[in-house]
């Protein structure tokens, strides 16, 4: 995927510096394998009432969701690692605050653009890495273990 900002293209890819990213790694394993959520089924059985088990799976969902645009950030800060992190030839997203400021300006320059909304980046995100992971990428490796 390659976003523009200022008419520069910066290549989002989610290989090798994403998949040793811990806090990319990390925030996968909660968003996209739904570990989150079984923990807290697992602690509405210790609860053993419905009330408590409504709330608490409505406190998982709204919980999921407010952690989209965080999530956007580390999955973005990832994926601009390879063609743009601290080791690339292109050093200019040294931090997670650097990417996100290179999303804060591709939505101003791009309001009208899908990727300028939080939940169709975070949708494309998603897309694109289950692309390289069913191609068979580092990723598969590391999550096989």
């Amino acid at each position: 995927m390659i976003i523009k900002e200022n008419n520069k293209e910066y290549k989002i890819e989610y290989t090798f510096e994403a998949a040793h990213n811990k806090k990319c790694v990390d925030t996968c394993w909660n968003q996209f394998t739904g570990a989150g959520m079984m923990r807290n089924a697992a602690l509405n059985e210790l609860e053993d009432s419905d009330a408590t088990n409504k709330v608490m799976t409505l406190d998982s969902i709204i919980g999921f969701m407010s952690d989209i645009p965080e999530t956007v950030i580390t999955l973005l800060y990832a994926g601009l690692l390879e063609y743009h992190g601290p080791d690339s030839d292109d050093p200019v997203i040294n931090t997670g605050r650097d990417a996100r400021n290179l999303y804060k300006q591709f939505c101003k320059e791009n309001p009208d653009s899908e990727l300028a909304s939080d939940m169709e980046m975070f949708n494309a995100i998603k897309v694109q890495m289950e692309e390289v992971f069913s191609n068979g990428s580092v990723w598969r490796a590391l999550w096989s273990r």
